[in-house]
């Protein structure tokens, strides 16, 4: 696969490369996520670990729907800032 000038085909490669990583992630914590509810009872370490567990599989969620929807956003402005035009006067 070769890049355009515009570096889009690389781009994208970075992109379902990183969605697979986050796959793997959501994946691994799925499984100790099985393994703690399994249990009749959990000390209160693996409680909070079942709760650590949960939240960042949410957060990686969001992030492969983000991805989903716009593979490709938009670079930010250099200050981070977007600019807004003046309203008509």
């Amino acid at each position: 696969m070769a890049a355009s000038s515009d570096g889009t085909v690389s781009a994208m490669g970075t992109i379902e490369a990183r969605l697979e990583t986050l796959k793997g992630e959501h994946r691994v914590l799925g499984i100790r996520l099985e393994e703690l509810n399994g249990r009749r009872h959990l000390t209160p370490e693996e409680e909070v670990e079942r709760n650590t567990i949960r939240k960042k599989k949410l957060f990686l969620k969001d992030q492969m729907s983000s991805i989903a929807r716009d593979p490709m956003p938009s670079p930010p402005s250099p200050s981070g800032v977007r600019r807004v035009s003046p309203s008509p006067a």
